[in-house]
């Protein structure tokens, strides 16, 4: 374990490498941070992930941004701005809204897309959607607002296809994602 006592010149970060699928092992990423020249002091595993994709197993909010979101809650390890650490459960709705009013329940963010639910994707899950069954790809554009807990994103739908592989996730563009075995509810 890691003892550490917040101060101003040693500053715990949390970093993923260039996309959440595939992973990126520890000395990768200190090898990023020095050619920053950031000095790492100590390096650590901070989630559990899926030995299939690497993507972390529960909910990763990294300077505010969400960038994976697990379907239920979890303990998770926070870092404050002044360098605290801390432990708390962590759960929180995400919920699309369609013209109509009608809502979908978004359970998963930047996940490998499995046949229960809605996935959103963005860039940074990997450059395509990874999906090899057959489902529907909603392709998002103009948004508007941050990944962030309590923002409001609005978005455009740009394109809907259905597909029995992967798509490109666009830059700037978020991919709504279901498998075609889904609940209707998702449908």
């Amino acid at each position: 374990y890691l003892t550490y006592t917040p101060n101003s010149t040693v500053i715990p970060t949390i970093t993923y490498g260039d996309t959440l699928y595939g992973g990126n092992t520890l000395s990768n990423q200190v090898s990023d941070m020095e050619n920053q020249n950031i000095d790492v002091l100590a390096a650590t595993n901070a989630d559990y992930f899926s030995s299939q994709t690497l993507v972390p197993m529960s909910t990763a909010i990294v300077d505010g941004k969400i960038l994976t979101k697990d379907a239920s809650g979890q303990d998770a390890v926070g870092i404050l701005e002044d360098g605290t650490a801390f432990i708390s459960y962590v759960y929180f709705n995400s919920v699309l809204t369609r013209e109509d009013g009608s809502e979908v329940n978004i359970y998963n963010i930047n996940k490998y897309r499995q046949p229960y639910a809605a996935y959103l994707l963005t860039p940074e899950f990997s450059d395509t959607t990874r999906n090899t069954t057959k489902g529907f790809d909603v392709i998002l554009g103009s948004i508007e607002g941050e990944m962030k807990l309590g923002e409001k994103i609005t978005a455009v739908v740009e394109s809907v296809t259905e597909n029995s592989s992967a798509i490109d996730i666009p830059q700037g563009k978020m991919v709504l994602t279901v498998d075609a075995n889904a609940p209707e509810e998702f449908l």
